[in-house]
Parts: structure tokens; sequence; C-alpha cells
């Protein structure tokens, strides 16, 4: 449980999270990837972590705006699939400050699409059998390239 803890606890700086935020996965809280980024750096940091319906489509990005997330953490294909939904709606995920993508291969053109839409992409690497995950890009760091 230590190590769980502080994982979330240091992934606070990646994030640079605002005390309004609220986090939103649609995975699994048994994945040590969900529970940490989507659940624990939520919880132990005060900020609010959003529970996921099942909603789909039109429903799912009505959700987003209603609860106000500000923070999307999932795999890859998930984010793939709501921008198809955008795409489809014509929408822009308004009031997502950032979205995490771990777990998978993440395409360039994913990443693309993200920052076209003016929200910071952070990617990483859930080391799942351990407990603890790896951050691979930064958004200090892209900030300051930009």
């Amino acid at each position: 449980h230590n190590q769980l803890q502080q994982a979330a606890v240091l992934l606070k700086r990646s994030y640079k999270l605002n005390p309004t935020d609220r986090i939103l996965t649609t995975m699994s809280w048994n994945h040590p990837f969900a529970w940490i980024h989507g659940v624990l750096l939520g919880i132990l940091n005060g900020h609010t972590v959003t529970v996921h319906h099942g909603l789909e489509g039109k429903e799912f990005l009505d959700f987003l705006v209603s609860a106000k997330v500000t923070r999307l953490v999932d795999q890859p294909r998930f984010f793939q699939r709501l921008l198809m939904f955008c795409k489809e709606y014509q929408w822009r995920l308004p009031g997502t400050r950032s979205v995490t993508l771990g777990c998978g291969y993440v395409p360039a053109t994913t990443l693309k699409i993200f920052s076209l839409m003016k929200i910071k992409a952070l990617q990483c690497y859930g080391l799942s059998e351990a407990g603890w995950t790896v951050a691979l890009s930064d958004f200090e760091k892209d900030a300051d390239e930009a």
C-alpha cells in the first residue's frame, strides 16, 4: 500500500493539478495504472474523482461537460474512440485540461489532435506488475517547447 500511495503523491508534479480538477477514467480500478492515476492521485491530493457510468457516444460527451471533468486517464484505444465521437458530433471537449494515455502504444496522430485541441497529453507506461508508473513526457517540458 505504501508503494501505491508514494506513486500517486509523486505524480502530482507531472500533472500540475488545480484544486478544482476532476479526474475520470473508464478503466477498471483494479488495474494499477487506473487506480494510481485515476483514483489515488485525485483522492490523496484533494481532488474530485468522477465515476464513469458506462455511457457512450453523445451521452458520454454530455456527461463530461455536466460532471465538469478536467482530466481524463485511460488507454490509447479509449482516446481514439473519444476522438471519433468528437469528430462525429463536432465536439471539442470543453473544460478538458489534460489527458493521460498509458498502457499501450500512442499513435502520433492522437497526440497531434490533442495538441491542436489545446489539451495537454501526458504519455505514460504503466508498469502494472510493480504498481508504479514511469512518465515518458512532462507537461512542463512540453509547455517550454511550445
